[in-house]
């Protein structure tokens, strides 16, 4: 009896509790969609309004991984600059680069990186400058300390790293061809630039052309970028931040183990051997202790996210041109006739003579520029954050606070920026006689940023030109290129998570002297 009286009494109270907390939280829900409806200082930038009202539209497309798809949409709907969530604008308009990335009054060092991310995958040893978030003070000094290192001059001094490892790719094209009639060009191409990169950084190579033991880490990237991207737009919802930070300690530890521990194997030995080695990694070692540099637990925490960069970008790049020119004919003849004309023999195709490459190729230049617009590796950009004080983007005024997002691919296939945007057209980066070529003159080639702009541009980009100039002359010397069937439609449904998904890109490749 005593404890039916208790439960009878207690029953009205846990009803007035429960209803209370209903209606405060639907409130609390229809107040925040009348501020960001109407009251938000972003109300006047234009977009869905389902986006303006919740970033859970940007959660879905982020997890679906047709977030290029998405956006290239609105912004053709919408215009240079779209409003994707109630915080967070992006842009296409090419103005948008030197305000958002750019040195400017309102940012000297460009528009940090939006801090929930860079607190959710950085580490802890890289102390920032006072009022600097931390990964933006460590690209920083990441940049300084290895521009010397991938300098020109210093770059040719590892020219036999690049042909050596260039000889061991040829031949497992060769070996691939011979037993089984085509060949996987992506697993190829990643197989070429992380031996490649490991040996310039590490002095170490991977050895993916004789070893399995690392064929399945090189495809780890794709699961750690899907993640982290996924992750980064949860973060947003203040409310889960701390049941995130267990599934990405707990939950999510193997694939970032899985992707970490053999970056961090070699950059341990290669600093246990105490041995000074023509590599980057000397280039930063040297520099350790010093003013403006990085301390080595500040680098080795680095290291994987220079490892991720360095391994994607050219392996993308490499894949987009090939699929391009594997499907129109026509453009791979006039290439190919350009390059096996300039060149001899395939032994004159040398570090000392890319120097004039740009300038006595321009097709084939034009096609290296034309992958970089229509393929980026880059898919989408990097959420930066307007400083408090606000800032003035693309001739409007952006309140502080606000997340921007320069984007790559919707910028560079835009229909306000190019024309035949989705066209892969060489050509339009050609001019005559009389200038620019009247069917594209109305194109805005300065958006073309593949590497982005300003003090946090990629350190790496006369490095990753350098080498891709010197594959992609060799392939088409040595080679005629044709799509197996079964990649005719390669790049249709590709996914996206800041890193494209690519699949298998299965080619057919004949030696063009057979």
């Amino acid at each position: 009896m005593l404890f039916d009286t208790v439960a009878y009494q207690t029953q009205p109270t846990l009803v007035v509790f429960f209803g209370a907390a209903i209606a405060f939280t639907t409130i609390g829900l229809i107040s925040n969609v009348i501020y960001n409806l109407f009251l938000n200082p972003l109300v006047s930038f234009p977009g869905p309004r389902i986006c303006a009202i919740s970033r859970i539209p940007q959660l879905l497309v982020t997890i679906s991984g047709k977030q290029l798809d998405v956006l290239q949409y609105l912004h053709n709907v919408y215009g240079g600059v779209v409003r994707i969530a109630p915080d967070t604008l992006t842009y296409t308009d090419g103005r948008a680069w030197a305000d958002i990335c750019g040195a400017t009054k309102y940012a000297k060092d460009g528009m940090a990186k939006e801090p929930r991310l860079a607190a959710l995958i950085g580490g802890e040893n890289t102390n920032p400058e006072p009022g600097k978030p931390r990964r933006q003070q460590a690209h920083g000094l990441m940049r300084m300390a290895m521009l010397p290192a991938f300098k020109a001059s210093n770059v040719r001094t590892m020219e036999g790293v690049i042909q050596a490892n260039l000889a061991e790719y040829f031949q497992a094209i060769d070996a691939g061809m011979e037993h089984d009639g085509m060949i996987d060009m992506r697993n190829m191409n990643i197989y070429l630039i992380c031996n490649t990169f490991f040996e310039l950084l590490f002095s170490e190579s991977l050895n993916l052309f004789k070893s399995a033991k690392y064929q399945s880490w090189v495809h780890s990237f794709d699961r750690f970028s899907r993640a982290v991207t996924i992750l980064a737009v949860v973060n947003r919802f203040p409310f889960v931040q701390h049941a995130l930070r267990f599934v990405v300690q707990r939950l999510g530890a193997k694939d970032r183990d899985t992707f970490m521990e053999p970056i961090l194997d070699h950059f341990d030995r290669r600093v246990a051997s105490g041995q000074s080695r023509n590599d980057f990694l000397e280039h930063l070692l040297e520099g350790e202790g010093k003013v403006n540099t990085m301390s080595l637990p500040s680098l080795r925490e680095f290291v994987p996210f220079l490892v991720l960069g360095g391994c994607d970008t050219m392996p993308t790049v490499m894949a987009g041109l090939y699929y391009f020119l594997a499907q129109k004919n026509k453009i791979q003849k006039r290439v190919v006739e350009e390059v096996r004309s300039y060149f001899e023999s395939e032994q004159e195709i040398t570090l000392a003579r890319l120097a004039n490459v740009p300038r006595d190729l321009p097709y084939f230049e034009a096609c290296l520029q034309e992958a970089f617009r229509c393929y980026s590796p880059a898919g989408t950009g990097t959420d930066r954050e307007v400083p408090q004080s606000g800032a003035r983007i693309a001739d409007r005024w952006v309140p502080g606070g606000t997340v921007v997002i320069m984007l790559h691919q919707p910028t560079f296939t835009s229909q306000q920026n190019f024309t035949q945007a989705n066209e892969f057209r060489p050509e339009r980066w050609l001019d005559n006689e009389s200038g620019r070529r009247k069917e594209f003159e109305s194109d805005q080639r300065g958006v073309l940023k593949p590497f982005s702009t300003g003090p946090q541009a990629c350190p790496g980009q006369e490095l990753t030109y350098y080498i891709l100039r010197m594959i992609f002359l060799r392939m088409l010397y040595r080679y005629n290129m044709q799509l197996a069937p079964q990649s005719s439609t390669w790049m249709d449904n590709q996914l996206t998570y800041s890193l494209r998904m690519k699949p298998p890109l299965m080619m057919i490749l004949k030696p063009h002297n057979v």
